[in-house]
């Protein structure tokens, strides 16, 4: 069985989100809507750009579309998470679909562990 936390991208994904999520609680970029939802799209449109990366273009030409795509995708949809085009990346360079479900449920908890303590944290920015 394949350890998740033994990837790289997970760990630097996850303890950034993690940091950030609960030091700035107050910061409407760290949304639950947005946090969920953007990074929901941004892993849909990585995955998409990883299977149809066949050696289309070069990995610059399809990482900065995907990128882009993504990003106008958040905007169109009112759900801005920048640090969310970090999911496309990680997807293009390893497409590990178990490991962007894992981080879609842990940014889940960590919304639900952040909602229920609000009240006692503080912006330390």
């Amino acid at each position: 069985m394949v350890h998740i936390f033994e990837k790289k991208t997970l760990k630097y994904y996850f303890s950034k989100r993690s940091c950030c999520f609960i030091f700035i609680p107050n910061c409407t970029v760290y949304r639950r809507r947005c946090l969920i939802s953007g990074n929901f799209v941004c892993g849909l449109i990585g995955i998409a750009f990883s299977m149809f990366n066949s050696g289309f273009a070069p990995n610059s030409v399809m990482l900065s579309l995907a990128v882009g795509l993504s990003i106008f995708a958040m905007v169109v949809l009112a759900i801005e998470h920048p640090p969310a085009g970090g999911t496309v990346i990680a997807l293009l360079f390893t497409p590990d679909y178990v490991a962007f479900v894992t981080l879609l449920l842990l940014s889940s908890i960590l919304t639900l562990f952040v909602r229920f303590l609000k009240p006692y944290m503080i912006n330390l920015m």
